[in-house]
């Protein structure tokens, strides 16, 4: 069974780019990523000023060789 790693070691999240708040302008925080249907993940954002979140569809980036999606 494989070990849990930390989504950070395993995946680049610079290459993420955070929005600013639509309602505060802040810049948001990535929260999580989770599998949407073939080829996209769903990224949730969240501004830890106002607690705004925000979800957007992203392009399944693969680390591991050919795409898991």
């Amino acid at each position: 069974m494989p070990q849990p790693q930390l989504l950070s070691s395993i995946v680049p999240l610079a290459a993420i780019e955070c929005p600013a708040c639509p309602k505060c302008q802040a810049q948001m925080m990535l929260a999580r990523i989770v599998p949407a249907f073939s080829g996209t993940d769903l990224h949730t954002f969240e501004c830890t000023l106002c607690n705004h979140v925000l979800k957007k569809l992203g392009a399944c980036e693969d680390w591991r060789g050919p795409r898991r999606c």
